[in-house]
């Protein structure tokens, strides 16, 4: 169970991921409801559900606007999980990575927000011009996070 890929001299890297639930009582609802639901944008385009929200409001198909709400999940080898525990809490459940890969989840991909491949991803979210291109990239925007110094007005913080 420890390692990866069947190598247990590979400490830094799990086959595991662990989605931290916070709460006991979070912790059922999930059980009871067999999903973990997704209910914070996250990613590239996290401002596009407030088009989603729209189009459904609009009687829209939403098919033509992929959610780009996730679910956090922790790759931290299995021993290691004390380190997340005391922030997050001690509830929690785990997949192995297959399994969430299977189910349509992707690892994350975090770009630094003011390097040359974040110009190049933003160029690229510019030239989309039909609906099925702007699909397949709000699909993908999900998995691929901004990091970077931002200002806390614009993360809607008090100063």
């Amino acid at each position: 169970m420890l390692g990866y890929r069947g190598n247990p001299a590979w400490r830094d890297m799990s086959e595991y991921v662990v989605h931290f639930c916070g709460t006991r009582q979070a912790l059922v609802a999930i059980l009871t409801s067999g999903a973990i639901e997704g209910r914070t944008p996250f990613g590239w385009a996290r401002e596009f559900e407030q088009e989603r929200d729209a189009a459904q409001r609009r009687g829209e198909r939403l098919v033509d606007y992929p959610t780009q709400k996730s679910v956090c999940l922790s790759e931290v080898p299995l021993d290691l999980l004390d380190r997340l525990i005391g922030r997050r809490g001690p509830w929690g459940l785990g997949f192995t990575k297959q399994s969430v890969v299977d189910d349509g989840g992707a690892p994350v991909w975090y770009v630094e927000k003011d390097k040359a491949l974040a110009s190049a991803l933003a160029g690229l979210q510019q030239s989309l011009t039909t609906p099925n291109q702007r699909g397949d990239w709000h699909t993908i925007t999900r998995f691929i996070d901004k990091v970077g110094e931002f200002p806390t007005a614009r993360l809607g913080l008090n100063q």
